[in-house]
């Protein structure tokens, strides 16, 4: 059977107010990196303020992504992004442990299921969708040579 564990990962995360900073901020972390060494998502919370977090391959320079954020979205925003370590885990084997000890009976538990395994999958499917249904949006991003 192949391992399902995915490496630690360091990931920046922060809150903006409105739509088209959101916006902002992911197109400017996107353009700033080369693809494969950085994930950006930006999801619209129930009280209508985006959360946007960044996974990085490798521990990122807290100076430079800073000062990237502070440039689309201001710098109050740029002084109150989280970074941490996201640590090494199984997520699939995390996911089924879960649901067996959730047992058939929690709805909530197999709901939670059911939405993980329909999402698309493929990139054109992904694509199509607009930015406003999609739940989260994500760009594959890496960091310049001359960055890292």
């Amino acid at each position: 059977m192949t391992s399902t564990l995915t490496p630690h990962t360091s990931r920046a995360t922060f809150a903006i107010g409105s739509e088209l900073t959101a916006r902002r901020v992911v197109d400017r972390l996107t353009e700033s990196f080369l693809e494969g060494l950085a994930a950006i998502a930006a999801f619209e919370r129930s009280d209508g303020r985006w959360d946007v977090s960044v996974h990085f391959a490798e521990a990122p320079d807290q100076t430079s992504i800073r000062e990237l954020v502070g440039i689309a979205a201001g710098g109050d925003v740029a002084q109150a992004i989280t970074f941490d370590t996201v640590e090494a885990k199984d997520w699939v084997k995390a996911a089924l442990e879960e649901l067996v000890r959730s047992g058939p009976d929690d709805s909530s538990c197999m709901a939670n299921m059911i939405a993980r395994a329909s999402r698309p999958t493929s990139s054109a499917s992904r694509s199509r969708r607009r930015w406003r249904s999609a739940p989260a949006t994500t760009a594959h991003a890496r960091l310049p040579a001359a960055a890292r």
